[in-house]
């Protein structure tokens, strides 16, 4: 058995930054010797000339008192991944590394990594804002499986109604073959399973192949925040534009592998 941790929309330098939460789901990873994949907006980058979404009270108190926000927010990240980094195998890129890079010039999750990885000596790849995992196993005397993850950030907004089931159906008219397809972005959290069915190159029978359609959540929401502790009233970009609470976490995947006469499969079972 195999254990995966699935994160994305970790936010880190936000405000309101579940740290507690984020922590006790890489202490499951290290504890479970799980391989830990990072799916975008690993940090919030929110920064003073964002004019539509910058307020003073969204940065964490640990990076209020800098005019290095940047700087602050790597060194954040790294002190707070640098326990797990043996687990992380890849951070790849959202919308809020991908802002960052297109406005100020600088490849944030490249900075993270090198850091980590020269502090550590772990050796996590950077990902793409989308890209594939793919494990392949194999038995002596011949045979194996793989098992695969198409994933991709996420895109378009945040679909109260849908809550991004949509996005799946388009992406699984292009992105065939895996045997998950994963994305971020939409501060959603939920996991089901739809199947292919595939026309045999020998046999009269169709081959049914299930794949996971899994979304992972954001470390961020909770109770909103609307007033400071004074009482005072502090702009909040979520109330104000009536978005609804949201599942918070990411998803362990548990991979088996099964041996049956000469045919060897990967069995996943998805917990959130």
């Amino acid at each position: 058995t195999f254990n995966v941790l699935l994160l994305s929309d970790t936010h880190i330098g936000a405000h309101d930054c579940d740290k507690a939460m984020l922590r006790a789901d890489l202490e499951w990873a290290k504890a479970n010797g799980a391989d830990v994949f990072i799916n975008g907006d690993l940090c919030d980058l929110i920064l003073p000339r964002d004019h539509k979404r910058f307020m003073p009270s969204l940065l964490d108190d640990a990076i209020t008192r800098t005019d290095s926000v940047v700087n602050a927010t790597i060194d954040l990240c790294v002190g707070m991944l640098k326990p797990y980094a043996k687990q992380i195998r890849m951070i790849g890129s959202g919308n809020h590394e991908s802002a960052m890079q297109k406005h100020h010039s600088t490849d944030v999750t490249r900075l993270i990594i090198r850091e980590l990885n020269r502090e550590t000596g772990a050796d996590i790849k950077h990902g793409g804002y989308t890209g594939a995992i793919v494990w392949t196993f194999r038995r002596n005397g011949g045979g194996g499986a793989s098992f695969s993850i198409y994933y991709h950030h996420g895109f378009g907004g945040s679909a109260p109604v849908t809550k991004g089931m949509i996005d799946f159906n388009r992406l699984g008219t292009y992105a065939r073959g895996a045997d998950v397809l994963w994305m971020g972005h939409k501060h959603w959290r939920w996991a089901s399973q739809v199947v292919e069915r595939h026309i045999p190159q020998r046999g009269s029978e169709f081959i049914d192949k299930p794949v996971w359609h899994i979304m992972t959540g954001s470390y961020v929401g909770g109770p909103a925040e609307q007033f400071d502790e004074a009482g005072n009233y502090q702009s909040n970009w979520a109330v104000e534009r009536g978005f609804m609470p949201q599942g918070k976490g990411g998803a362990k995947l548990l991979l088996t592998v099964e041996r049956r006469g000469e045919r060897t499969s990967v069995k996943c079972e998805v917990v959130l």
